[in-house]
């Protein structure tokens, strides 16, 4: 699936009892460590978003207005892959 010009290995609808999309994760793997698209990402969102919310230990979170919504932004490693992983909710 592409988001953001970018296309992601696997990724996670959700659905509420009325079947309406309630959050979206997106996922991307390299078998190294790989920044690119961590970084690429933040800057779509940053110059959608501005500066996000909250940065607990790299993973960036924006919220909407109202409290409409939140998108957050994370890479992590495990057992030798680098995951970015870009997740939205409503």
């Amino acid at each position: 699936m592409r988001l953001l010009n970018l296309l992601w290995d696997d990724v996670m609808l959700c659905y509420d009892s009325h079947n309406q999309l309630v959050n979206a994760q997106f996922v991307f793997q390299t078998s190294y460590y790989d920044r690119h698209r961590y970084e690429r990402v933040y800057n779509s969102l940053c110059r959608v978003y501005g500066t996000p919310f909250t940065n607990d230990h790299g993973t960036l979170s924006w919220y909407g207005g109202n409290n409409t919504g939140w998108v957050t932004l994370s890479m992590n490693e495990n057992l030798g892959h680098c995951y970015t992983t870009l997740s939205i909710g409503y």
